[in-house]
């Protein structure tokens, strides 16, 4: 979304790699949370706003996602398809995630890695379609799994069960710059090709990588800058021992509570309501909480005037899009 350093700058484009949401549902205040700031930015004649789809916008090729809904107010254009767009004198290719579902309903279950290699050839294809079209300079905007790249977790991209795009195809294809989604770690796994990540912490899983949103001038496409924004801490704590110091720093964080216990007998007589409420009273935003040991079980969660609420979360091929 549009940050403070974007609206100042002068920008041509705002690109949202797709997953505007982290869900296909979002609820009325996160739709909110995503309205209010793109239409403070249009009330401020800002850069038009171009938004693709990721694999958490919609479940099948057929479906309308909620980016879509949100865009007929005109706050962000909506690319469900690949289609280049003109800003300016740059051509933006977009090349959106869509299911690869018909690949894979014509192989067998042991052949699927060979289907999601098809799957990727294609949707490589398809960006050479785009680029072939383009006027230079051209830069494209993907939502995909590209080879080099890691998770969060520092899984390599490689390792996934999804279609990966070959770096060294894509890289071949002759973009001036290549702004990827999906993967929540912002990298740049070539010169010129970078992955956005999140602009902010989305779970614990993400407490560790940096989070913010990319400057691209395309007359220096090997050399985007990282700008870094402000995100909620995410932090985890052992339940008995940290909550007892009296120097641990939890305010306004997302604690997650981690508990170790010797057997079931230890299980049936732990406390967590009493830990919740120390990091509660300490200024903790939420605090969510797991044993660990025995019977690893879940346990509830609590937050500010919200008891036992949940843990927050911003939580088909000859072609694989649909026609249209």
């Amino acid at each position: 979304m549009p940050s403070p350093r974007t609206t100042s700058a002068s920008v041509d484009a705002v690109l949202n790699a797709g997953d505007t949401w982290d869900r296909r549902q979002p609820s009325a205040d996160e739709i909110a949370s995503v309205e209010r700031p793109l239409a403070e930015h249009r009330g401020q004649d800002g850069a038009p706003v171009i938004s693709i789809l990721g694999n958490h916008c919609r479940s099948g090729a057929g479906d309308v996602s909620m980016p879509e809904a949100v865009s007929l107010g005109g706050l962000m254009r909506v690319v469900s398809q690949p289609q280049t767009i003109a800003v300016g004198d740059t051509s933006v290719c977009c090349l959106p995630w869509t299911p690869v579902s018909r690949v894979l309903a014509d192989r067998e279950a042991g052949d699927r890695d060979e289907a999601f290699a098809e799957a990727a050839a294609l949707l490589v294809d398809a960006a050479r379609d785009l680029r072939r079209r383009a006027a230079d300079p051209a830069v494209l905007l993907a939502h995909w799994s590209v080879s080099g790249s890691s998770l969060p977790s520092g899984l390599d991209a490689g390792s996934l069960r999804e279609p990966v795009l070959p770096l060294s195809d894509l890289d071949a294809v002759g973009f001036g710059a290549v702004v990827l989604g999906h993967i929540h770690r912002p990298q740049q796994p070539h010169p010129g090709m970078f992955y956005v990540g999140s602009p902010m912490t989305l779970d614990h899983g993400e407490a560790g990588v940096p989070h913010g949103c990319w400057l691209l001038d395309t007359d220096r496409p090997h050399e985007p800058e990282f700008i870094p924004l402000p995100s909620r801490r995410w932090l985890t704590v052992d339940g008995d021992e940290d909550t007892a110091r009296g120097d641990l720093d939890v305010r306004d964080a997302v604690v997650r509570a981690r508990v170790t216990v010797g057997g079931a007998d230890e299980l049936r007589m732990l406390r967590p309501d009493q830990i919740h409420v120390r990091l509660l009273e300490a200024g903790a935003h939420c605090v969510t909480g797991k044993s660990e040991g025995g019977t690893p079980t879940p346990f509830f969660t609590m937050s500010k005037g919200h008891g036992g609420s949940a843990e927050p979360s911003m939580k088909s091929l000859a072609s694989p899009y649909r026609p249209g």
